[in-house]
C-alpha cells in the first residue's frame, strides 16, 4: 500500500528516520527507537555521565565531568585541526582539574596530566571524523516539528546511550509544535539502548544477553501499528 510507507530507526537511525520524513508527502508513519530529541552534543555529555555510572563512579563524581567533557567535545569537532584541537581540550582540562577536588580526581583516573592528556587525544581520535562532527553539530527538534505523520517514539529506561529522561521529553515537546496528529512517546522500563532485557544495563552487556529484542517492545510496536495503518 503506498499510502501506508512507514519507517523503523534504532538510535542513528532515529535521528535519519525524522530527516526523511520531514521531506517526503508519501511516509504515513515513522517508529523512532532510542532517537535523539535533544541536540546531540548535550546527548553525548549525558550519555558519558551514565557509562561513566555504569562502571560504577559515583553520580557526583561522574557528573563532575559534565562542563569539561562538553569542552573536549566542542574543541574537538570545531577545531581546524587535531593538534588545535588538543591544545584548547588541554587547557580546559587542565583549567577544570584546578578546580576539581583530589578524590573526584582520583575516581575518574584524572589525577595527572597525563591521564588527562590520554583522555583528551581518545576523544579527539574518535570525534574529529566529519561524522562525528556532523553528529555532535546536529539537532533533532526542526526536522520533528516539521513532521506530519504519526510518530511513535519509545526509549529503554535503562538505555546509558540515550537516556530516556533527556531524550524523550525533547521528542515530546517537539512534536507538540509539529503537525502531527498521531503520536506517542513511550519509555520501556527494564529495557536497555538494544531494547533488551538488562541486569547491570552496561554496554558491555549487550553481547551477553541472549534476548534479541524484548517482546515489549514488538508487542509496543505492534499494537501501535494496528491503530496506525489502515489495511
Amino acid at each position: 500500500n503506498k499510502k501506508q510507507i512507514g519507517l523503523i530507526g534504532h538510535s542513528e537511525g532515529g535521528m535519519i528516520a525524522p530527516m526523511v520524513a520531514a521531506e517526503r508527502k508519501d511516509i504515513a508513519y515513522i517508529v523512532l527507537m532510542a532517537g535523539p530529541g535533544v541536540p546531540c552534543m548535550d546527548l553525548l555529555v549525558e550519555q558519558n555521565i551514565a557509562i561513566y555510572q555504569s562502571y560504577g563512579i559515583p553520580e557526583n563524581a561522574a557528573a563532575a565531568l559534565r562542563p569539561v567533557f562538553k569542552k573536549i567535545a566542542t574543541a574537538a569537532t570545531q577545531s581546524p585541526d587535531m593538534k588545535t584541537g588538543f591544545t584548547q581540550a588541554s587547557a580546559a582540562a587542565e583549567e577544570w582539574a584546578a578546580q576539581t577536588d583530589t578524590a573526584t580526581l582520583r575516581l575518574l583516573e584524572m589525577t595527572q596530566k597525563k591521564d588527562r592528556d590520554k583522555y583528551i587525544r581518545e576523544l579527539i581520535l574518535t570525534m574529529s571524523n566529519p561524522w562525528f562532527r556532523y553528529f555532535l553539530s546536529f539537532d533533532p527538534a526542526p526536522y520533528l516539528q516539521q513532521l506530519k505523520c504519526a510518530v511513535l517514539a519509545i526509549n529503554g529506561g535503562k538505555d546509558i546511550q540515550v537516556l530516556p529522561k533527556q531524550n524523550l521529553p525533547g521528542i515530546e515537546i517537539a512534536l507538540k509544535k509539529s503537525k502531527s496528529k498521531n503520536y506517542l512517546v513511550k519509555e520501556l522500563p527494564g529495557l536497555n539502548h538494544l531494547f533488551q532485557t538488562c541486569k547491570e544495563c552496561t554496554i558491555e552487556e549487550y553481547r551477553a544477553i541472549e534476548e534479541t529484542i524484548a517482546p515489549i517492545a514488538l508487542e509496543t510496536m505492534g499494537d501501535w501499528l494496528q491503530k496506525i495503518v489502515k489495511q
